[in-house]
């Protein structure tokens, strides 16, 4: 699967609903590798997702629904258009983060930000319209906590 290219929304699409952009967004992040969704970044995602107090209450089968109807998307709309959807669909700052968090959580979860992930971590960065000085403190927060993880094992 290529990578997604981040655009603006064009005027005539829809919307999708905060939590089938964002699992789009999480999803589609695992293949920022060009490696593709693997079993610990599927696991990743979902336990991102339902971390998030906007899936608290989803059970496992929910967040199956939300996996299968992100990748209907994909299906009707390919990789770029389904980024752009998802992307556009993110109204609130809180969407965004929550999006850009997912992503990060996806792609770090192998202990590993090669210079390609790096790249598509920037763009959508940007995409999401998140500042430097924040997208700065979330990479600090979540990739702090992964070091000190592993300094305790």
């Amino acid at each position: 699967m290529p990578k997604p290219i981040f655009s603006s929304r064009s005027a005539n699409q829809v919307a999708l609903e905060t939590d089938v952009a964002t699992a789009i967004i999480g999803i589609f992040s695992a293949y920022a590798d060009e490696e593709g969704l693997s079993e610990e970044e599927s696991e990743a995602l979902c336990e991102m997702l339902s971390s998030c107090s906007q899936y608290e209450d989803y059970s496992e089968e929910d967040l199956q629904s939300l996996v299968d109807d992100s990748l209907e998307v994909y299906e009707q709309e390919g990789v770029a258009g389904a980024m752009e959807l998802a992307i556009g669909s993110l109204n609130s700052k809180a969407d965004r983060e929550v999006a850009y968090i997912t992503a990060v959580c996806v792609i770090a979860i192998d202990g590993e930000v090669p210079s390609s992930e790096q790249d598509y971590i920037s763009d959508l960065q940007a995409a999401l319209k998140i500042s430097d000085e924040r997208a700065d403190e979330i990479l600090a927060e979540l990739l702090g906590e992964e070091e000190e993880e592993e300094e305790e094992e």
